[in-house]
């Protein structure tokens, strides 16, 4: 650790400069979204990090969630920092995926330039926070894509502890993050390392992982804990792959496309060692990307690094030599991708997120969320259907069904039945009915039936309507 220090210490003024500019524009494009409704998943992750908090048993069937802890204590800690209010959570969010591009500008240097590392560190600061992969919310990948980087450049220097610990950690935030322990074994092996090196790095990776499992296994059993944190996204496959991956390519080629784009050029110049690292780099975040083959817009976040990297080494070697077709390659792909984030900025947070998420749902979480909050106490219940966590969040207020999600609801026995008869039985002190689902129609129908002559409608939306237990 201490050498680690001293190679940060010893970096010249200019770098370091250079650094805290990337870090400073990574949190400036971020700010006109820091207002912007809850995502889902920022949603569903703040309500469970809150009553985990308050004693509740995270993975209980009072709080259950297919995720392992890392993106809770990730919240908790930033709750407990900055606040619980969507601003801060987002800011929060932004902070680690600031450090992220630092480190991909500081690997960028390390393997290429200092130019390069400045053209990667800003490009990666603009592209990381497109609309396009949810990149200025909270989400997983806001936490498990700088630890991976992280991981990457600490392989890259053969620093086989702190990659461990940092590939352990991704992969605590979000499974996904096994990108980086793959991109670190496939090193290891190229390096030729010895079984001093080899030994460091797992035991290093294994302490995150191995600690939540004991949590888990002492909390709710370790069984259930795998189940959930594990097994059930690997059990559940998504239903027709290649169409999934299609419409994940579809909404978000106005940042992939530009990405690479940009990124071409560089992966043709770089050479040697450094251009196999890039690569697998791309490579195992691209393999991170598919886990689970839901192909969510947010998900191809995690491909944003490395191809930065290129993206700085290709540009950096073209004004170099002179050679304008890079150049204009990467001036049209920084200016697609400026040009989007400026889009969106400028359409603001109701209109954007209607245009972004194809949805009204978001307009309304914090009215129902916070009337809810006003006429019920802590220990009533709520459902919301469906998969819009952000009104529990709001309202503070635990879900009469753990699960939060429609493919939990879908993939799980008996849990949609379990939330027919829970409504049935006008369990939920208050029940949001979602409007802006189509797909959903047939579910959000069998809800109103359940819900029979129990309930008044007190807001009424073009989303959803709000009813109250009578």
């Amino acid at each position: 650790m201490q050498i680690a220090m001293q190679r940060w210490t010893r970096l010249p003024r200019g770098t370091l400069l250079a650094g805290a500019g990337v870090f400073g524009l990574a949190l400036l494009v971020r700010l006109p979204f820091l207002s912007w409704p809850i995502s889902p998943d920022e949603g569903g992750y703040a309500l469970a990090s809150q009553w985990w908090a308050r004693g509740v048993t995270l993975y209980s069937d009072d709080l259950w969630f297919d995720r392992p802890q890392g993106i809770f204590l990730a919240y908790r800690l930033g709750i407990g920092l900055i606040g619980d209010s969507v601003e801060a959570i987002r800011l929060w969010g932004a902070l680690w995926f600031a450090i992220g591009a630092v480190a991909i500008a500081e690997l960028t240097r390390v393997l290429a330039s200092n130019r390069a590392a400045i053209l990667a560190g800003v490009f990666c600061a603009l592209a990381s926070a497109s609309p396009y992969v949810e990149g200025f919310t909270a989400n997983a990948e806001a936490f498990m894509v700088p630890m991976a980087t992280l991981s990457a450049l600490f392989i890259w220097r053969r620093q086989a502890v702190l990659a461990g610990l940092c590939a352990g950690v991704a992969i605590q935030l979000k499974p996904s993050g096994a990108a980086a322990f793959a991109l670190a074994v496939y090193w290891l092996v190229e390096n030729r390392s010895h079984l001093g090196e080899w030994t460091r790095f797992g035991v290093a990776t294994a302490i995150p992982i191995g600690l939540g499992i004991v949590h888990g296994a002492a909390t709710v059993g370790l069984l259930p804990y795998l189940d959930a944190a594990i097994l059930f996204r690997l059990q559940h496959p998504v239903d027709q792959p290649l169409l999934r991956f299609a419409w994940g390519v579809q909404n978000t080629a106005l940042l992939t496309a530009p990405l690479v784009l940009g990124a071409a050029w560089g992966a043709a110049v770089l050479k040697g060692r450094p251009r196999r690292f890039v690569l697998a780099f791309a490579v195992t975040s691209a393999g991170g990307v598919a886990m689970g083959g839901n192909w969510w817009p947010h998900y191809f976040a995690q491909l944003v690094p490395p191809l930065a990297i290129a993206f700085g080494v290709g540009l950096d070697s073209a004004i170099r030599a002179r050679r304008r077709l890079p150049m204009v390659a990467a001036a049209v792909a920084s200016a697609v991708v400026v040009v989007g984030l400026s889009h969106f900025a400028l359409l603001g947070a109701r209109d954007g997120s209607a245009t972004l998420y194809n949805r009204r749902g978001p307009e309304i979480e914090r009215e129902f969320g916070e009337f809810i909050r006003a006429n019920s106490t802590p220990g009533d219940r709520i459902y919301v259907a469906f998969t819009e966590p952000g009104i529990n969040y709001y309202a503070d207020r635990l879900s009469t069904v753990p699960w939060l999600y429609i493919q939990q609801l879908a993939e799980i026995e008996g849990a949609y039945e379990r939330v027919l008869t829970s409504v049935a039985s006008a369990e939920p002190a208050f029940l949001v009915v979602m409007k802006d689902r189509p797909p959903l129609a047939e579910n959000v129908a069998a809800v109103v039936t359940a819900m029979g002559d129990r309930y008044d409608l007190v807001i009424a939306h073009e989303a959803a309507d709000l009813y109250r237990r009578r």
